[in-house]
């Protein structure tokens, strides 16, 4: 693509500004879950109930919040090395939390339709970058697409 040179950088930077916070919501209620899990989260420090809601909600979904979070991870440090194999971890770490949204918008103890939805909303627009930088050719590493 010809054009700006600048322009892969500021597309990079709106990646990471919109995807950091994402991924720092999303470990925030991992370690809220987790010490809940433990009995190790004070009562009192949060507006909704969660001790009531991983009563509700069971282990095997809470799984699919915790490897989406580690793709998310995983992700972000790709995203910030400029590597190609981010787009492919975005991917995976989107489709994921849109699963965990589904089950957790389906418990009706947590209603999870905003900050879920602007959460695969920040996944969809970091992902968009990514590709953006891909066919920029601003990414490094492996081609996902064989014989490239």
């Amino acid at each position: 693509m010809q054009g700006n040179r600048n322009w892969p950088r500021a597309i990079k930077w709106v990646a990471l500004l919109v995807f950091i916070p994402d991924v720092l919501y999303a470990s925030g209620w991992f370690a809220m879950d987790v010490l809940a899990r433990l009995s190790l989260w004070p009562r009192d420090w949060n507006a909704i109930d969660i001790y009531g809601f991983i009563a509700t909600h069971p282990l095997w979904a809470e799984m699919i919040f915790f490897v989406g979070l580690g793709f998310k991870i995983a992700a972000l440090v790709q995203m910030i090395r400029s590597r190609l194999s981010a787009i492919s971890l975005l991917a995976v770490a989107v489709v994921l939390h849109f699963a965990d949204w589904v089950l957790l918008t389906a418990n009706g103890y947590y209603s999870a339709t905003l900050d879920g939805g602007l959460q695969i909303m920040t996944g969809i627009v970091a992902l968009a970058c990514q590709v953006y930088l891909h066919l920029s050719g601003a990414l490094t590493g492996r081609s996902l697409i064989p014989g490239r």
